[in-house]
Formats: structure tokens, sequence, C-alpha cells
């Protein structure tokens, strides 16, 4: 509906100014301008709960609300906003495992949460959310190969630090 389509395009303004205020270091203004995107989509899925297109959007969003809280040094929110995003790609995921989409948002999530666990002091907790994402990854890569690289198949999110990854092969044993 249009309704709808008037309130998607806010929310997208909305993360848009939040990475806009992000890359000024405005980090409170951008938490801000991610939680009012948010609530914006919690309340289309409210409406409409299997708008997948939203749902996606939405652990997005909390995904990078946890980043942002993170750097504030807020880590039990951040822990938790990473844990929504993580949820709302699951959600996704069980409808179509095949979506290669679907599961680098899975994948995404699960690296964001293992990086906060081990930057918290909790390398034993992040063990769990390293060998998901290090499996969905390969599953995407399956599906959609890159660089050859497992990991690199979750295009957009190939930021992430050498710290994790360094972390990551060696509580699995890959290094």
């Amino acid at each position: 509906s249009r309704a709808i389509a008037s309130r998607l395009r806010i929310a997208q303004a909305r993360a848009w100014l939040a990475d806009t205020v992000l890359r000024l270091g405005e980090l409170r203004d951008a938490a801000a301008q991610r939680n009012a995107e948010i609530t914006i989509y919690e309340d289309i899925i409210a409406a409409n709960p299997t708008n997948n297109d939203v749902k996606l959007a939405l652990s997005i969003a909390e995904r990078s609300l946890a980043a942002i809280s993170s750097s504030l040094g807020d880590g039990v929110s951040a822990i938790t906003q990473a844990r929504r995003a993580l949820a709302f790609a699951e959600e996704l995921i069980v409808i179509d495992e095949e979506n290669a989409t679907w599961m680098e948002a899975a994948c995404a999530a699960n690296l964001a949460i293992e990086s906060m666990l081990t930057d918290a002091g909790d390398t034993a907790g992040g063990r769990g959310p390293t060998r998901h994402s290090h499996r969905d990854a390969v599953k995407v890569e399956a599906r959609s190969p890159s660089s050859g690289n497992p990991l690199m198949a979750v295009s957009g999110f190939a930021t992430v630090s050498l710290r994790v990854f360094a972390f990551m092969s060696a509580s699995l044993g890959l290094a």
C-alpha cells in the first residue's frame, strides 16, 4: 500500500541519516536514527508479519545498531541487538534455506555476536556463533561463488576485522 511504501521510504532515510552521522562520529545521533528506523519496521511487521523484505531490513538495522551500541561501550545492549538481528534472519532462513541474502544476514549477525562476546572477554561464548557463521558462509559460497574464500561470500560484510578471522581460524582449528 501507499502508506507502507511511504513508511519504508522514511525508514530508509533514517538509515541513510544514521550512516551519515555515524561517519561524522555522532554515535548517539546515529543510534537515535537507527532506533527510529527499527520502530518503523516493527510497526510494519506488526501490521503485516509476512513482509520478509522488512524482516531483512530489520535484521540489518538491528545489527547496525548493535555495532553502534558496542562503540558506545554498551556491550549488553549490543549483544541483545545482535541476537535480535540473528533471530530475524533465522526466521527468514526457516522459510527458505537456499536464500543466500538471508543466509548472509544470519552469518553477519553471528559474526557480530562472536566479536562482541570476544570483546567482552567471553571467548568460549563466541565459539558457537563463530561455528554457525562459518557454516553459513560455506553454504553461501556454494550458492554464489565469489573469491574462493567462503567468508568473502558474505559480500558487504567483508570488512569484518582480521581479529575475528584469526579468532575464528584458531577456535575452529582452521589455521
